[in-house]
């Protein structure tokens, strides 16, 4: 209900020619060759991959297709899903901040990965978080970042805009 609330607003101070852009968007997105974005996942744009049961299906589903690494958001919490099609494993990695991981686009793995949030985390750390990918050929690596953001800043725009107090609060929690 509250997120609602929020979209609404947002919906609300949005121009209408950013919003018929946004709009306009594909559900997923392939950017380079073997890396697609989605919102959700790559089977429903509103699924929720909060563990590995749950992002096994979608793994699966890109075992058959052209993208080895998918980044994915919607949760709003950091997630490193890999699939080694040869072992026949699924792997739910650890992300840890400023540590990189390794990822092998030779077409025998397949990766889901949510970079977390900048703006509204979830998972209890108020941090902004974000990944970077640097790929080198069949080789690339994801490295997550965590960083301090004005928190009361945006907490204070917020509830000048009106928004559920609820929401205002859960960026001191990142939850």
């Amino acid at each position: 209900m509250h997120a609602m609330v929020a979209a609404y607003k947002n919906r609300i101070i949005t121009p209408p020619e950013d919003r018929a852009k946004l709009g306009a968007l594909p559900k997923s997105l392939e950017v380079i060759d073997g890396v697609g974005l989605y919102h959700g996942s790559p089977i429903d744009p509103d699924e929720y991959l909060l563990t590995m049961e749950q992002a096994m299906q979608s793994l699966s589903l890109l075992e058959k297709t052209s993208i080895i690494l998918g980044f994915f958001g919607h949760t709003h919490v950091p997630a490193f899903y890999e699939f080694d099609i040869r072992a026949g494993q699924f792997y739910d990695v650890e992300m840890n901040s400023d540590v990189p991981l390794e990822v092998n686009l030779d077409g025998s793995r397949r990766y889901l990965i949510n970079p977390g949030s900048v703006g509204q985390p979830r998972d209890g750390d108020p941090k902004a978080s974000f990944i970077i990918f640097n790929m080198d050929g069949k080789r690339g690596s994801v490295l997550l970042h965590r960083v301090s953001y004005p928190i009361k800043e945006c907490q204070a725009k917020m509830r000048r805009g009106d928004f559920p107090d609820i929401l205002v609060k859960r960026l001191d929690l990142g939850f």
